[in-house]
């Protein structure tokens, strides 16, 4: 939905379809009128953007036809929806039954996410309705850090400097104006916001220099996607993050709403019981722990952090990559999520210019613990129109309201 502020300033407030099982077009389209349009519905908007999924798959099945990309933008339109932003960080499946690492395959040194990106880039040029300036893809940060190499950061370095290229003329040839946006994430080469900084200042900037072009076409097609729940994890302060990122000319082009889970040290005892219900097969849930000291230790997903158990008995905060519901309180004593640090977020998202696209992205509705899931159809647009709704409210406290 279009969100408006007192001094004029715009954004799209959207939901991420990554939630839904879409690998093919078929599925995209079904998806649609099965989740998408009963979300605007409940919301009670005329037009609900998205921020569309598009699998290797699908991308290319949207490619391979102008019929195909015709019945797209026809299914968006009869559902009173709209596509402003991509997720172009998963490739492949992302619904099987167990994805974890793979999620990362292929990385930026491999010329595959390149292709895979600019033909997004292609789709996006299609879909952007005419008012809406620039769009956005997010991607992954370079590459999983545990399969790195000592050179994979200049590698991606390079294959993003041709895709910086390829975007300018893009942009030359059909008006339109994308940015892809690096989102870190952690167990990834960029997994912090200062990390982030620096890969722009000593990596990316440099390797299109190397190419005789003009750095600006990083600053123009390039950015980063702030995920709430990702820098929460990292134990980063949101607000202080957000000023780095400013300071240093990168724009943001797109930020995730998103919680992690939270079990803060004087329930830290309490973290087997409390945390295991979340322990599941399909995605990766990175922990970090953070003691009196403020030390922080990590672990690639939660199963082994709970396995070092033995090694954890003195207090600390625990945060864990899981995107919890942003409404959901928890009833479990000491469990919560990081809502507090995106509240803090928002505010300072809310006073940036210009505004950069807002997407609520909990992907893991259908991998909570059983007593959380939903139970259907009805209940997951539910859950996720109360997100939404969460965020409006959110946006409303800094002066926002929907555009009619």
């Amino acid at each position: 939905m279009r969100i408006r502020f007192p001094d004029g300033g715009r954004t799209i407030l959207t939901y991420c379809t990554n939630v839904h099982a879409i690998e093919d077009l078929e599925s995209v389209l079904a998806a649609l009128a099965r989740y998408c349009a009963p979300v605007r519905r409940r919301l009670g908007v005329r037009r609900l953007a998205l921020g569309l999924w598009l699998s290797r798959r699908s991308a290319s099945e949207l490619l391979a036809s102008p019929d195909a990309c015709a019945r797209l933008r026809e299914a968006l339109d009869a559902n009173g929806l709209e596509v402003v932003t991509l997720n172009g960080f998963p490739y492949g499946d992302f619904h099987a039954e167990r994805v974890k690492e793979e999620v990362y395959r292929p990385d930026w040194a491999d010329v595959r996410r390149h292709h895979y990106t600019l033909d997004l880039a292609h789709i996006l040029c299609e879909l952007l309705p005419a008012d809406v300036e620039e769009g956005t893809i997010s991607t992954l940060p370079l590459t999983y850090a545990p399969a790195a190499k000592a050179s994979s950061a200049e590698e991606c370095a390079t294959i993003l400097a041709h895709l910086a290229v390829d975007l300018h003329r893009l942009a030359e040839r059909h008006g339109r104006q994308i940015r892809v946006c690096l989102e870190p994430e952690p167990d990834c080469i960029v997994e912090t916001s200062e990390q982030a900084i620096a890969f722009f200042h000593d990596r990316l900037r440099p390797a299109v220099r190397r190419r005789g072009v003009d750095p600006a076409v990083v600053d123009r097609h390039l950015g980063l996607c702030f995920d709430a729940c990702h820098q929460a994890v990292e134990f980063e302060d949101p607000a202080a993050a957000w000023r780095k990122i400013a300071a240093a000319g990168i724009r943001v082009g797109k930020v995730q709403l998103s919680c992690a889970l939270e079990l803060p040290e004087e329930a830290s005892s309490q973290a087997e019981v409390r945390l295991r219900p979340f322990d599941e097969i399909r995605f990766l849930h990175q922990v970090r722990r953070r003691d009196r000291k403020g030390v922080i230790e990590g672990w690639t997903d939660l199963g082994p952090a709970l396995a070092a158990r033995e090694r954890l008995a003195a207090p600390a905060d625990w945060r864990v990559h899981f995107h919890a519901p942003l409404h959901w309180e928890s009833q479990e004593r000491g469990l919560r999520t990081t809502a507090t640090d995106l509240l803090a977020l928002i505010a300072r998202v809310a006073a940036t210019r210009p505004l950069p696209h807002l997407e609520v992205e909990t992907y893991t509705w259908n991998v909570l613990p059983e007593s959380l899931r939903p139970r259907d159809d009805q209940t997951l647009v539910e859950g996720i129109a109360r997100e939404i709704e969460f965020a409006e409210r959110a946006l409303a406290a800094c002066g926002a309201q929907r555009e009619s």
